[in-house]
């Protein structure tokens, strides 16, 4: 398991509200993300 640090926690949380962010205007737009699409990002965001 992944020690936390709590740098890296930050900058994870600021990546997750940018793409909340983004994803609210692609909805505006009536363009959605199925949550396969986000998990897929989120496990890239996590592997190297």
């Amino acid at each position: 398991m992944a020690q936390s640090h709590p740098v890296c926690d930050h900058l994870i949380a600021a990546y997750v509200k940018g793409n909340q962010k983004m994803a609210h205007l692609l909805e505006k737009n009536d363009f959605v993300l199925d949550s396969e699409e986000e998990r897929e990002l989120v496990f890239r965001l996590e592997t190297p």
